[in-house]
């Protein structure tokens, strides 16, 4: 048992430490993404190592959004199956359904209105290459 006591013990400790280390370097990644952002550049090399700064966008729709849209026109979307009993919007049936033009362009105006965007803006760190 003792050597399970060590183990705890030791585990216990980098665990203490991991967390530390990850809270300082999660602090210097924000401050990296943000003076990169602010100076206008995407990438730095410094110390032998590179970082990349990445946007990444994404467009949700609402479903929220598009079920209260989908109730207001209940006559245009009746027999099409889109909204189900419990009330979401099913996205296979809505895609079918404007996929084969069973909606009017004026409602598929006003979904768009139900996109959400997402930004992710993450860093990315690796070794740089000797030059």
């Amino acid at each position: 048992m003792d050597n399970f006591d060590a183990l705890v013990a030791r585990f216990g400790k980098t665990d203490a430490e991991i967390k530390e280390l990850k809270k300082e370097n999660d602090k210097d990644k924000e401050e990296i993404k943000n003076h990169l952002a602010s100076i206008g550049e995407d990438e730095w090399t410094a110390g032998g190592y590179k970082v990349k700064r990445v946007v990444a966008t994404s467009d949700n729709l609402n479903e929220e959004k598009v079920l209260a849209l989908m109730q207001k026109n209940r006559d245009i979307i009746a027999d099409l199956g889109i909204i189900k009993t419990k009330e979401y919007v099913d996205a296979s049936a809505l895609e079918s359904a404007i996929y084969e033009g069973k909606l009017p362009a004026s409602l598929l105006v006003d979904m768009n209105a139900c996109r959400e965007t997402k930004t992710t803006v993450s860093l990315r760190c690796s070794k740089a290459k000797e030059a």
